[in-house]
């Protein structure tokens, strides 16, 4: 009996054919040759389309309910129908007797059953000869559980067939899947690494052969198998509920065992498949997502690169032509066209308009910005991306997996840390170059604008001398070149874009497809984290090192200082005791540099000395505030005008910039309150000198004592600013001199009410002021000037360099011994480090003293050569000062705390004839240790420092 819904098993079938939907659907992506094109675009195209594929496919860890063939069983078992629940039927006679194919117990249970058949008869036959109606002999009967039997054939036996062809059918699917995925991979080294070409058309015709044979089987296996399952149960009908099928295997909980036993089976299949399956498509969709990452970022480096190029090609680069050009004429026009100002004040005009036009051009042009966008929207890119990825490494070795297989990948912290870091490092490095190119273009720029108008100004202010005309023609030559270094600067900007962005892209892909394929990806991870702990822990080290270094340093600092003090004292110590007394003249290398260094600055150009010329600052152009002591300077005098006690001392050493600090304030208040500018230039050492001083400065006031004075500015002076520069020159280190010192602190602490006084003092002065006479107590507000920070030194003399428009190449010091990375530098890198020697060297000779500084920097040029200034540190050995007498120690110690000495002065404090002090103060000159000033001895500034230095550890000064 065949039952009334022949196509029962078509759910089934339909299930199993739409499985291969996706594979189909794949194929035919694939058909359309991602490399047909041959260009990104096209396999972009091909990667969105792949991977919406993916995003609705191999998408689950577990099969989906309805989508498998077991789930169908409820759909089967209700086509099941017209089957009765009990039947019974007459046996065949073939149930009594041996079948092929039967077992010896079903052979011996027959053997029983036809005997008893037998005696049956054989009853019967006995009790036919009573009956008047013979009974006739017949087989028995057998009940058939119908329903149970169906149910058992036409499900149970079902799934147990089904099995094998799923199992098979999913093998091949796997097969299929895993090699589209190794084609994609495959397509992706080709397009991204240059691998070997792939052969598209032969894969995916095999793989397409390969589907459409399972798509025949299935139509081949379900074309057959409603008729097997009819005939299945026709055979069984026939035996249920006899010895070969007896009720039993009918029973219901014996079938649903048998049942769930191979529906089980078939939902381990599907579901160990669909892991597979997902693992397969959870790497898949990982690498088409760091392929679009690799789209993008193609994309802008290709968008922003060439932004770039044409930025400076078509933006900048015109400008700065035209700006070369007109520069150019300039240069070559005849000195004699000097003569009329208004040629002069063209230079002037265009300059000041063209240059700020081509600064603003390159900040409006923003090439940092263009030059950071890709790396920027990558990283956006990326953290909006996902964050993890399910990832099972045992199935791309062909192994069984679990749920337990699979182990969550940071995949976004991997493409950050491991892809991205790497990357952005170099980047940062590139960017740097461009920054660095960039500074040195806008600063090209301001020292073309700088020599264009240092040169003007030089020639108006110099008109009368003949070389003016010709200074104004070469600083003009030298903007011509600085424009020509521009231009260079523009071509290497180009450069550095192309080669930037040229293998951006490339290098970013090779990372992404090394540190994400299968074998790589858990190590990746491991090593990003390993990485990440290994930064922690040099950042402490490094962090350590900087403290013990900074320790060792100072260490070193007080132990050199320590030993040279040692030294010093001990030496004189043997000179005092007449133990040993050799004299060690002045050494030929420093008298020849001592008597070089005029003729060695005046060989320089004119204008060039000029810029570096030891006077007080009036106008903002090289002015470098010290931010601190201007600051305490205008808190003073805002608590002077509140009616407090507020004189102020500002003490600093000769050429630190003290009368520079006075300029600028007094331009800052000259609107509020009028400013009376005093400087003693010689020393005062009587009253009578002082009233006099006192009475040119004050000439509508009349006096004849310093009560007198102080009475008189009480009565009479309105409210102003006292300016009092070189307070030191009011006393001699002598017993008695500091009556003039006694009288400026009365006269300050007694007019303040009416001036603001505003007083200098040399530093050594002050502290020896201090000790002996405790002269901080008649100031509120003493302001002492500390050492120059050494980038504010370097920033002072290079501010100035950039006026005269000279290039500046620095030369290793003799001796020099460089770090082991020196000689691979490139030239550039060697002139930044020679430099900052060079800078370093000054400041611990100059230090506060911004004059010393220029003067150390002018000897060091070495020439003037074709607008290029070569600059050579040199050391000098100044081991001689050890050997100096106590009479020469303590002459110059007297004329440095005094800022100069007479032959008056020198003999009044050492209490000696003129005579004498005139030997010794020549001695002095001519070993180069003093200058003569007119009457004056002063400290020549080329021992300056060392002179200190030696005081100091001699504690003659503090």
């Amino acid at each position: 009996m065949t039952t009334n819904s022949p196509q029962k098993y078509l759910p089934v079938k339909a299930v199993l054919m739409n499985s291969l939907q996706f594979e189909e659907a794949l194929l035919e992506r694939f058909e359309k040759n991602p490399l047909a094109g041959n260009d990104l675009l096209t396999y972009a195209e091909y990667t969105t389309q792949l991977k919406g594929l993916l995003k609705n496919g191999l998408n689950q860890m577990h099969p989906n309910s309805g989508e498998l063939p077991e789930d169908q069983i409820s759909e089967l078992q209700a086509s099941l129908v017209g089957f009765e629940q009990l039947k019974v039927e007459v046996q065949y006679e073939e149930r009594f007797y041996a079948q092929k194919g039967d077992s010896s117990k079903v052979r011996l249970l027959k053997i029983g059953k036809r005997w008893l058949l037998k005696l049956d008869w054989l009853a019967t036959a006995a009790t036919n000869l009573f009956r008047k109606e013979k009974k006739a002999k017949t087989y028995w009967k057998h009940v058939i559980e119908e329903a149970a039997l169906a149910d058992y054939v036409y499900l149970t036996l079902f799934y147990e067939q089904l099995l094998p062809f799923y199992e098979q059918l999913l093998q091949n699917r796997e097969i299929r899947i895993r090699q589209l995925y190794v084609l994609d991979r495959e397509l992706e080294k080709f397009r991204f690494l240059k691998g070997e070409a792939v052969n598209v058309e032969v894969t995916v015709a095999q793989v397409r052969e390969d589907l459409e044979a399972d798509q025949a089987d299935i139509e081949r296996f379900f074309a057959t198998i409603e008729v097997e399952m009819d005939a299945e149960f026709e055979v069984h009908r026939k035996i249920a509920g006899t010895i070969e099928f007896p009720k039993a295997k009918l029973k219901i909980k014996r079938t649903k065992k048998l049942q769930q036993k191979v529906l089980h089976r078939l939902a381990q299949l599907s579901a160990g498949q669909q892991l597979v399956f997902f693992a397969l498509g959870e790497h898949w969709r990982l690498k088409l997502h760091n392929r679009n990452l690799i789209y993008r970022l193609k994309q802008q480096a290709e968008a922003q690169g060439g932004a770039l190029q044409h930025q400076l090609d078509q933006g900048l680069k015109p400008a700065f032509i035209e700006l070369k050009k007109q520069l150019t004429i300039f240069a070559n026009r005849n000195e004699k066209e000097w003569e009329e100002p208004e040629k002069v004040q063209e230079i002037r005009s265009f300059v000041s308009q063209k240059v700020p036009e081509l600064t603003q051009l390159v900040f409006q042009s923003k090439l940092d910005g263009l030059f950071m966008r890709p790396m920027i929207e990558l990283e956006q890119a990326i953290g909006a991306g996902p964050e993890l990825h399910q990832f099972a490494a045992l199935v791309f070795d062909g192994k069984r997996i679990s749920s337990n297989s699979f182990h969550p990948v940071q995949t976004r912290v991997l493409l950050q840390g491991s892809v991205l870091a790497p990357l952005k490092d170099e980047f940062a490095t590139h960017q740097k170059d461009l920054m660095r190119l960039l500074q040195k273009l806008t600063t090209s720029l301001e020292e073309i604008k700088y020599a264009a108008d240092y040169s003007v100004d030089f020639y108006f202010s110099h008109k009368q001398d003949e070389k003016a005309a010709e200074e104004l023609t070469e600083g003009l030559k030298r903007t011509v070149k600085k424009s020509d270094e521009a231009l260079g600067v523009l071509a290497s900007m180009g450069q550095l874009t192309r080669e930037s962005f040229a293998g951006m892209g490339q290098v970013f892909a090779e990372l992404v497809l090394e540190y994400f394929e299968p074998h790589r990806l858990h190590q990746s991870e491991k090593s990003n984290q390993r990485r990440a702990l290994i930064a922690r822990r040099k950042a402490q080290a490094k962090e350590a090192l900087d403290v013990s270094l900074k320790k060792v340093k100072h260490s070193f600092k007080w132990l050199k200082s320590f030993y040279a003090a040692s030294y010093s004292r001990y030496f004189n110590l043997r000179n005092l005791l007449g133990i040993s007394y050799e004299k060690a003249p002045i050494s030929t290398e420093l008298s020849n540099y001592l008597s070089e260094t005029r003729q060695a600055i005046a060989r320089l150009p004119l204008m060039y000395q000029k810029l570096f010329e030891n006077v007080p600052l009036t106008e903002e152009r090289f002015y470098l505030p010290r931010r601190a002591e201007v600051k305490r300077l205008e808190d003073a005098f805002s608590s002077w005008q509140t009616g407090r006690f507020s004189p102020v001392c500002i003490v600093g050493e000769q050429g630190s910039g003290t009368t520079t600090i006075l300029n600028f304030f007094e331009k800052s208040i000259q609107n509020k309150l009028p400013v009376k500018r005093l400087a003693i230039r010689a020393n005062l050492l009587d009253e009578k000198a002082m009233l006099s001083f006192f009475q040119k400065a004050f000439p509508a006031l009349s006096f004849s004592s310093m009560d007198e004075f102080i009475r008189a500015i009480q009565e009479n002076e309105e409210p102003q600013i006292v300016v009092l520069e070189n307070i030191h020159k009011l006393f001699l280190r002598s017993s008695g001199d500091f009556g003039n010192l006694m009288q400026l602190f009365k006269l300050v602490s007694q007019t303040n009410s009416k001036l603001f006084w505003i007083t200098s003092c040399y530093r050594y002065s002050w502290k020896l002021l201090d000790y002996t006479n405790s002269i901080s107590g008649y100031f509120a507000y003493v302001i002492e000037f500390g050492d120059v920070p050494s980038d504010l030194l370097r920033e002072a003399i290079l501010k100035r360099h950039q006026l005269s428009g000279f290039s500046l190449k620095f030369l290793p010091p003799d001796h020099f011994v460089p770090k082991r990375n020196y000689q691979k530098m490139s030239e550039e890198e060697q002139q930044e480090v020679l430099k900052a020697n060079f800078f370093e060297d000054l400041w611990q000779h100059a230090q506060s003293n911004l004059s010393l500084a220029f003067i150390y920097w002018l000897r060091g040029i070495r020439e003037v050569e074709d607008g290029v200034i070569t600059i050579q540190q040199k050391r000098l050995n100044f081991s001689f000062l050890n050997s100096l007498k106590t009479p020469e120690i303590t002459s110059l110690h007297s004329i440095l705390i005094h800022g100069g000495l007479g032959l008056d002065e020198h003999s009044r404090i050492f209490r000696c004839s003129k005579e004498e002090s005139f030997r010794m103060l020549m001695v002095l000159t001519d070993d180069g240790l003093l200058e003569k000033q007119g009457e004056i001895y002063v400290v020549n500034p080329l021992v300056y420092r060392m002179l200190v230095s030696q005081l100091k550890s001699l504690n003659f000064i503090y």
